[in-house]
């Protein structure tokens, strides 16, 4: 502290000069000079009389620019009127210390964060000037905002995960990890676009928004394989942009060249896939920011995270939908079993009932006890068919069905299914069955099992069209396949149902009284698909259903013998 600092002011000097201990005036001097707190001395309207070397370190000032100043020199222009009569008001004031927190501004434009502690400097009881000591928590401030911001993402993803865990519905769970990666991230708003099936078993995507309203995506279509989406949605990889619209791929997808007219303005862009256990890329979170730079290599850490739970969240809502269904198509399939399997046996009962009243008559009618006889006989056929059919499944999930396989002629095996059913006693004469084939075509696979594939194909056929309608099974080779068609014209089937078609206990027509539990064209499917072949189905209601199936032939292509 120098002499001509003191001399500004005459009621500080006399403060000053009242302390008679010239050592211990040094020794103030000394602790002044050398304090790492800023300290300085004001009058009563803030002008600042005396100030340390400490002060002006920490506001970027020098001597000439604080001295005689106002103190509120330290504060943006448009708030110093306002410090001051703060000021005036706490020195007026009957507190005797005071202390505030303040942000306050450097003279290089910088801004810290400073807790100040006034004391008042006294000559008898009048007050002549005020003490600041100053410090800077600038650090300790950023520290504490840092704890609390891990304290409250810990809260959230702690939340999140307990919800997302006890969550089994795909939407709900879905939309939690959504609003909850937008709160951590600061998105603008954020979308989790996720993947599910429908009755056909094709995969379509649906999304959930956070930080907007679902209006303000309506109009716009889902997001493609451009190259900015293509590696999310392929689980590629993390993609965090500055700036998405400076990225040499964004811009170049017609038909917007970027963003589409009325979007939200995205400039900071992360992106997050979401793989399941298995490897499948379940769908991806995307998060963007009307400002650039705005997410961090920890936003990203945190999305990843929250990205695992939504993955592991959404196998186990899988699962349990899967062991569900299981459960539902095994109930399903005991009530139609209970009745397919109840209903020939009472009227195997009844037919033997007849047949024994019959032969006890003296007038007993042979001609009439033989029809009822073969009727017995189909439907003991038929009971033989079910009983084959569940087990059949059986052994397909076990993995226990193997094949035999030899040298056949399809077309003759054709003839001889074809001809089974024309001479089937329970087939209605009005449906007219049809082949149209070359000669000949041999291909390697177990008659009994291409046989059974046939004749559930046809039966499916018949059973589903009207009467006086063609069945028609056509055959020929398609390259290296042998092609065969079972066509009818019958109810045909809703989009919407045939991708569920070739799984267990599956009927196009719940309301009809159709027998059947539902088995064939599972098991006809696993057959195929065994014998390395292909089955697809083309339908539409009113207008039939053709089934079609694909199978390998030999390369050599010889007559009948053994092969495996």
């Amino acid at each position: 502290m120098g002499d001509d600092d003191v001399a500004t002011n005459e009621g500080l000097l006399v403060a000053w000069d009242t302390i008679g201990d010239a050592a211990m005036r040094e020794a103030i001097r000394a602790f002044w000079s050398s304090s790492g707190d800023a300290m300085a001395v004001s009058d009563a309207d803030g002008l600042v009389l005396l100030a340390n070397p400490a002060y002006y370190q920490l506001y970027g000032y020098s001597p000439g620019d604080v001295v005689g100043q106002s103190f509120a020199v330290i504060f943006p222009e448009s708030e110093r009127a306002a410090a001051v009569e703060r000021y005036r008001a706490v020195f007026r004031g009957p507190a005797s210390t005071a202390a505030f927190e303040a942000v306050v501004r450097r003279a290089d434009g910088s801004e810290r964060v400073v807790d100040s502690r006034y004391t008042f400097l006294l000559r008898g009881d009048r007050r002549i000037a005020m003490l600041s000591t100053v410090r800077d928590i600038t650090e300790s401030k950023h520290l504490e905002a840092e704890l609390r911001e891990e304290v409250e993402t810990l809260e959230i993803l702690n939340r999140t995960g307990q919800q997302v865990a006890a969550e089994l519905d795909l939407r709900a769970l879905v939309q939690t990890v959504t609003d909850a990666a937008t709160t951590l991230t600061g998105a603008g708003f954020g979308a989790f676009f996720y993947n599910v099936h429908d009755a056909r078993g094709e995969a379509y995507t649906l999304y959930t928004l956070a930080g907007v309203a679902a209006e303000a995506f309506a109009d716009f279509p889902m997001p493609r394989n451009t190259a900015i989406f293509g590696p999310t949605f392929r689980g590629e990889g993390i993609l965090r942009l500055a700036d998405v619209t400076a990225d040499p791929r964004y811009g170049h997808n017609a038909p917007y060249a970027g963003m589409p007219a009325g979007h939200l303005p995205v400039r900071s862009y992360l992106a997050v896939p979401v793989v399941s256990r298995s490897g499948e890329v379940l769908g991806g979170l995307f998060f963007g920011h009307p400002e650039p730079g705005l997410f961090t290599a920890r936003h990203e850490r945190l999305v990843v995270g929250l990205a695992g739970q939504a993955a592991v969240a959404i196998d186990n809502a899988r699962l349990v939908e899967a062991v569900r269904e299981a459960v539902r198509a095994r109930e399903g399939f005991l009530a139609i079993a209970a009745h397919e399997l109840r209903t020939p046996i009472t009227m195997l009962k009844g037919t033997v009932q007849l047949v024994t009243r019959q032969l006890r008559r003296a007038d007993f009618d042979r001609d009439r006890a033989l029809v009822q006889l073969g009727r017995l006989e189909g439907r003991i056929d038929h009971l033989t068919t079910l009983v084959g059919d569940i087990l059949d499944v059986s052994q397909l999930r076990q993995g226990h069905l193997g094949l035999h396989q030899t040298r056949l002629d399809l077309v003759a095996l054709a003839r001889d299914v074809l001809a089974h059913f024309a001479e089937a006693p329970e087939r209605s004469p009005a449906h007219e069955l049809t082949l149209d084939a070359d000669d000949q075509l041999w291909l390697d696979a177990d008659p009994g099992r291409l046989e059974q594939v046939l004749t559930n194909l046809i039966a499916n056929a018949l059973k589903y069209s009207p009467e006086g309608g063609e069945v028609r099974c056509t055959i020929r080779r398609e390259g290296d396949r042998a092609l065969l068609a079972v066509r009818d014209h019958g109810l045909g089937i809703a989009p919407e149902v045939q991708g569920q078609l070739f799984k267990p206990f599956a009927r196009v027509d719940q309301e009809r009284a159709i027998r059947g539990l539902g088995l064939g064209l599972y098991i006809t499917r696993e057959l195929v698909e065994r014998h390395g072949g292909a089955i697809d189905l083309d339908s539409a209601p009113g207008e039939g259903t053709v089934v079609t199936i694909r199978l390998p032939l030999p390369e050599v292509l010889a007559g009948p013998g053994e092969t495996s």
